[in-house]
């Protein structure tokens, strides 16, 4: 039987070759069972007796199934097909019509800024989720990238996690101890210490990238390998501004801006870089600006020292010449906060912290009330971190320390007066949505917005979704708060929890829906919705067991969910929420749970029980009029999305934490929360540590 006639894994019947790389060969593929076609890649015979290049081939498809997004190639199956004797591995994904990035540059050499900026903010979309699902991918390059053609306009996927590892911890998908990777687009880090790369080595080679298509040419080039890695690694090799080869840059009036951000980009101290692919999406977005020329940075000084307004002017007396920077004065925080209602087009604030009469912890809080796009800058000698601590804790966007160091100033005021102007442009995009703004839930923004009628009301929709309802407990809080403790300190252990378990949630593609009191609820739509609610419920677990915080109590239902507005259209208070027997039973399973502790319905899909070790508890509840059903508790995962068995679980800790009351949102049915408890439970805090022997049975 020829190639394109064989049959692999029992039903991708190969039907014709369409690329081919180091790994293995490409193919177009019939699924015969969904009948559907596929693509499908299979391992290279030559590299079938090498166990660490098997691993590598397992792996890139374990990791690019770990990460659910749309820029991100989408994974079907992995398995083995015996070839003459021979158990050859294979990777089945998504079928893309396009081109890569490398095959676009070698047609067009430059591409147009516009495409640049389409593209690169797709890619660092794609690279957050996975820096938010802990993985890096080490090799992001042009041919890594694929120009998915979709309702004529390019949709980024990025390809192949062959060499990806993940964050401390787990499990690397590569040797630390040798060099892997595409040298052109390594980070100095990746070339010095491959052990040591994080997230921000991703960014170095899409900024490389960005360079490249804009320019037609590479940030880092020699006649050598040895020269090239020296390049990459020693700063006293420039990188040539980007501006001189983009003459559209020029006539937009960019040029500088543009050199500035490659400049950051591209900084060999990964410290020095943009910290994160939001951040570096952001900041491209605002160097191509070109709807205004570059704004004058107004800055408040707010300081009881005698020499403040001579040292500042005369230390940014450029800045001011040139119309960079204007500064406005005040001794206190009263005068301040008279300047500032004066003088709305303020960008930031730099306050002392201790004045007379108003101090700046004090002007701190109440700056928001009049500009909430202000951003504060808080100054203060180096040994009084007590205060700067708070004044980050209110609010604060950073700060600087006495003496003032005022390159480091300068510095700063240009990081802050970015993220100042980028939050009064986004207020002024907002008033072209001022519908959503009835709805509290933002998150759904996405999914509202092609959804909205010329009336004004968002239809309503029954979809299958899976609902988590999870408790952050409050140690003490009772107590606390009847002694008088200040309201930020009781907020604060709820940020904290929240801030571990919000970027579980969005790296799954959920939706934090409502937050209830000490609660919130989390909705997942979409395929895969139920397992991607087990995964995140299970890593919110972890993230706060990690962080030594008091583990979050999670009950898990899915089913057919209502969602639709909810309010008075009348009054402008409306709220898009998801409502039905699911959401009641999920605040159910959440309420009685402990911490730590994930209960689920027993009556939940099999495909779903599978994938999990479980183990009774002696409840029961309500799951509409006239039913009931049994409870399981959560220990850990039974496989992987790839069907291997795991042996690790997640033991429920034992946590002595008093709950503060949950209150019950008005639309739901009360009646239908009450468990019906049976006697004998055991104390929650019992929960074997290890799994059950039959794992993965």
């Amino acid at each position: 039987m020829s190639s394109v006639e064989r049959l692999v894994g029992g039903k991708y019947r190969l039907e014709r070759q369409i690329g081919g790389g180091g790994m293995g060969t490409i193919w177009v593929a019939l699924d015969q069972r969904l009948q559907r076609r596929v693509a499908l890649k299979m391992m290279r015979p030559d590299h079938l007796r090498s166990d660490s290049m098997r691993l590598h081939f397992e792996r890139e498809a374990q990791a690019a199934a770990r990460i659910e997004h749309p820029n991100v190639v989408h994974i079907f199956d992995y398995g083995l097909d015996e070839i003459d004797g021979q158990a050859v591995p294979y990777i089945v994904m998504e079928l893309l019509s396009g081109e890569d990035l490398e095959a676009r540059l070698q047609r067009q050499s430059k591409l147009p800024l516009s495409a640049v900026i389409e593209i690169i903010a797709q890619a660092a979309r794609a690279l957050g989720a996975a820096h938010g699902a802990g993985l890096v991918h080490r090799d992001l390059k042009p041919g890594n990238l694929f120009l998915s053609t979709s309702e004529g306009r390019d949709v980024v996927k990025i390809l192949d996690f062959g060499i990806a590892a993940f964050r401390a911890g787990e499990r690397a998908l590569s040797e630390p101890s040798y060099l892997m990777g595409t040298p052109h687009y390594m980070s100095p880090e990746q070339i010095q210490t491959p052990s040591s790369v994080d997230g921000r080595s991703d960014l170095f080679a899409l900024a490389v990238v960005a360079y490249q298509m804009l320019t037609g040419r590479l940030p880092f080039e020699a006649p050598s390998l040895p020269d090239l890695l020296i390049c990459i690694t020693q700063p006293g090799y420039p990188v040539p501004a980007p501006s001189q080869y983009v003459p559209e840059a020029a006539k937009a009036g960019i040029s500088s801006k543009l050199d500035k951000f490659f400049r950051k980009a591209l900084a060999r101290d990964p410290s020095e870089r943009f910290q994160s692919a939001r951040e570096f999406a952001a900041a491209l977005l605002s160097a191509t600006d070109s709807g205004s020329p570059a704004q004058t940075v107004k800055i408040l000084v707010v300081d009881d020292e005698a020499d403040m307004q001579l040292l500042m002017t005369q230390s940014f007396r450029t800045q001011i010449r040139r119309r960079q920077y204007e500064f406005t004065f005040a001794t206190d925080g009263n005068t301040a906060l008279k300047e500032l209602e004066r003088r709305p087009d303020l960008d930031l604030i730099l306050s002392d912290i201790n004045m007379p009469g108003m101090d700046g912890l004090t002007l701190l809080q109440q700056v928001g009330q009049v500009n909430p796009q202000v951003k504060v800058v808080m100054v203060s000698a180096y040994g009084d971190m007590r205060n700067i601590r708070e004044a980050m804790n209110r609010g604060a966007f950073d700060f600087v320390t006495k003496p003032i160091d005022f390159k480091d100033l300068a510095a700063t005021i240009d990081k802050t007066a970015q993220h100042a102007q980028a939050a009064k442009q986004s207020a002024r995009w907002g008033a072209e949505n001022a519908l959503l703004r009835m709805y509290v839930n933002s998150g759904l923004s996405e999914r509202l917005l092609p959804m909205l009628k010329g009336d004004g009301v968002v239809p309503g929709e029954l979809a299958d979704a899976t609902v988590l309802f999870m408790v952050i407990p409050l140690d003490r809080w009772h107590e606390q708060a009847t002694q008088g403790a200040d309201p930020e300190a009781l907020l604060r252990p709820l940020d904290a929890a929240y801030s571990c378990i919000i970027p579980e949630i969005k790296t799954r593609l959920g939706v934090l829906d409502t937050f209830v009191s000490n609660a919130a609820i989390c909705v997942f739509r979409d395929e895969g919705h139920t397992q991607r609610a087990l995964e995140a419920a299970l890593a919110c677990r972890a993230r706060l067991i990690e962080q030594q915080k008091p583990g979050v109590a999670v009950g898990l239902t899915s089913g057919l969910v209502l969602f639709g507005s909810v309010g008075s259209l009348m009054d402008g208070r409306v709220d898009y929420t998801s409502i039905g027997d699911v959401v009641n039973s999920a605040i159910s399973l959440g309420s009685m749970a402990t911490p730590g502790e994930i209960l689920l319905p027993a009556s939940m899909h099999k495909s779903l029980l599978d994938l999990c070790v479980t183990e009774p508890v002696d409840v029961q509840i309500q799951t509409g009029v006239g039913t009931t059903c049994d409870v399981l508790r959560v220990l850990g995962f039974r496989t992987d999305v790839m069907g291997t068995a795991r042996t690790e679980a997640f033991a429920v800790p034992h946590i002595e934490a008093t709950p503060i009351a949950i209150v019950v949102p008005t639309s739901v049915d009360t009646q239908s929360m009450e468990p019906i408890r049976e006697s004998g439970r055991r104390d929650l805090g019992s929960t074997p540590t290890n799994p059950p022997s039959n794992v993965g049975s």
